[in-house]
């Protein structure tokens, strides 16, 4: 298989959901309505950092760290301290993947002084009210338990991951059909 057809496979679902975040962005809610300007923003940083997650071809790593793990994280930091920084490597693919989450994360958190339950339950009750039906969020859960376990607990990544992106961009789409529905039930209805 030539290599221009295995690297348009691997970014077709990230191309799909770029296109999907530009006609949001082209929408009339999205001209008018900053924050989901500004969450649309968030959505496109998660995708842009999932594209390098993918071309430094993340291996995912479910079990705790070895020493030698450790030892490419000092040689990283020294190699940083004299300001040799190297953009490839299984490092910086998880360096991009976390990124994503976070910025998927805090699409859906915010500012928010809700629990990030109740956020998902006025947004289902939402989108149930718009589309007649339950808005699927489970990969959107998984993120978000993913990027609590790395910024609030004392063992961050070091007991291995338990999110890789296949789950990212599953809850990218998760939240742009919750945004396409809001989009279509704003700009749907007529104006007085």
């Amino acid at each position: 298989m030539p290599d221009a057809y295995k690297d348009a496979e691997r970014f077709a679902l990230l191309r799909g959901l770029s296109k999907r975040i530009g006609a949001l962005l082209n929408s009339a809610l999205a001209r008018t309505d900053q924050p989901v300007q500004a969450c649309l923003d968030d959505l496109l940083g998660a995708v842009y950092s999932l594209f390098f997650a993918v071309h430094l071809d993340f291996d995912p790593r479910p079990q705790a760290l070895e020493p030698g793990n450790v030892r490419s994280v000092l040689d990283r930091a020294q190699d940083m301290a004299k300001c040799t920084v190297r953009t490839e490597g299984k490092w910086s693919a998880g360096f991009y993947l976390n990124s994503s989450l976070f910025r998927i994360d805090e699409t859906v958190t915010g500012e928010s002084n809700k629990k990030f339950e109740e956020l998902l339950a006025c947004a289902d009750e939402s989108f149930n009210k718009w589309r007649g039906t339950d808005w699927q969020k489970s990969k959107l859960k998984e993120v978000n338990d993913e990027a609590r376990r790395l910024k609030h607990r004392e063992v961050g990544l070091i007991a291995g991951r338990k999110v890789e992106p296949g789950q990212a961009l599953d809850a990218i789409g998760e939240l742009l059909t919750l945004l396409e529905a809001y989009d279509s039930n704003t700009t749907s209805k007529p104006t007085s």
